[in-house]
Parts: structure tokens; C-alpha cells; sequence
């Protein structure tokens, strides 16, 4: 099965049935504003909320969406999601890249599903952290980016933000060979709440990391960023 897929502002739309969906592994379960999705060879029911509304009213992208899909629609299928192509390939066979690099995937129970858990290095200090694709942006806990504040490391507001308490910092992340410098935010008031009952300091947006490619492959425990 392969599909259309939209970059906007660093999150990723794909198109199923026609209709544009946020691809949000931050959300435990699916919601929609019609009763079922296809995917794969799968059909899924969608729950109804008024968030999808209120993101729209907002004008949180450029063309209103019909849903948001979750988690428990994402640990169900193999997603290679390729941005320059703008093509996702679901359930299809694996690619060949020339280089790739995984985060090995826990479970961590939220809302009666699964959100992807896993740990990098920030600075040096490990970090257990939740990917997040439905933000455009990677969050630190304060715990990490206080010492970033205190000695001046602190760069100016970032309008894509949008909220006054969150200042950005460059920090250099490593994981599985990988290095990249990364500029992140300190994560907000709004958010702190579900780090602690995740016991996680950092919800990374897979759109701060530099990669063509981004798979998804829940069932084998790992989300791998590949060119």
C-alpha cells in the first residue's frame, strides 16, 4: 500500500481514502471525524473528539485534516515514511538505505495503549524519551535544559513555538552511531504532567532529526531514520 504523504511544518499528513490525516505517535489511540479508516489490509474504527476541530479552527495546518492517526493503528503495520519522495509505503518490503540508524522501542502503557518509548544520549547524559510526530518540535525537560539557561546557552523565542515559556537550545544527541546537533525546546507547562507519569525527559519530533526517511516498524521495536 503506498500513499501520498505531506511534509507541513515538520509534521506528516498522509492521505488515506481521500482525506488528509496527521500521522501522531504522541496520540494513543486514532480519532476521526468519519467512523473508519483502511489501512493495509485492516479496517479501523476511529473515535470521535473535537480535537480535530479545534485544530482546523485554529489553522494548525494549511488544509483542514479529517483525523489523527495513533498508536493503535501505527503498531500494527511497517511504515516507511519518505519524505523527498512524499510517499509513505505501508506493509510493503523493507528498503535498502545507505545508512540507517535505530531507536530500540520499549512500551510504555498510556490512555490503554502503547507510546513509543526509547532513550538517546543528550550531551552526553542519557535520556529516555517518547517520539512524537504529531509535534514539530523536540522537547527537553527542564531538568536538562536548566544548566543550558543558566549558562547562557538559551536562544531567542522561536515563533513556530507559539508559547511564551518555551525557549530553544542547541544540544548535540547521539543514539545507535548517530550524531546530530539538534535545536529543541524546553518543554512546556502543558506537557511536563505526562513526562513524569511516562517517566520520560524529552518527547522527540522525528522532523528534528536529519534523514530522507523515517521507518516506523513497531512489531520488530524499532523506529529507524535512514538515507
Amino acid at each position: 500500500m503506498i500513499r501520498d504523504l505531506i511534509i507541513e511544518n515538520g509534521k506528516m499528513i498522509i492521505v488515506l481514502d481521500d482525506k488528509r490525516f496527521l500521522v501522531d505517535t504522541g496520540f494513543a489511540y486514532s480519532i476521526g471525524e468519519i467512523p473508519e479508516i483502511t489501512v493495509g489490509d485492516k479496517n479501523y474504527k476511529l473515535n470521535k473528539s473535537g480535537e480535530i476541530a479545534e485544530a482546523n479552527a485554529n489553522l494548525l495546518f494549511k488544509e483542514p485534516v479529517c483525523g489523527y492517526i495513533g498508536m493503535d493503528i501505527l503498531s500494527e503495520h511497517y511504515f516507511e515514511f519518505k519524505k523527498k519522495e512524499g510517499k509513505v509505503y505501508i506493509d510493503e518490503a523493507p528498503s535498502s538505505f545507505s545508512s540507517a540508524f535505530a531507536l530500540h522501542l520499549d512500551s510504555a502503557p498510556y490512555e490503554g495503549s502503547n507510546l513509543l518509548y526509547s532513550k538517546l544520549a543528550v550531551n552526553g547524559m542519557e535520556c529516555p524519551l517518547v517520539i512524537d510526530s504529531g509535534s514539530a518540535y523536540t522537547y527537553l525537560h527542564h531538568s536538562f535544559t536548566d544548566a543550558l539557561e543558566a549558562s547562557g546557552q538559551m536562544r531567542d523565542w522561536n515563533p513556530r513555538m507559539l508559547m511564551l515559556e518555551a525557549p530553544t537550545f542547541d544540544v548535540n544527541i547521539e543514539f545507535d552511531g548517530f550524531k546530530q546537533n539538534v535545536n529543541v525546546a524546553r518543554m512546556p507547562l502543558s506537557i511536563i504532567s505526562m513526562s513524569h507519569r511516562l517517566d520520560t525527559k524529552c518527547f522527540l519530533s522525528p522532523s528534528t532529526i536529519d534523514s530522507d526517511v523515517f521507518v516506523l516498524d513497531v512489531k520488530n521495536g524499532k523506529a529507524v531514520f535512514a538515507n
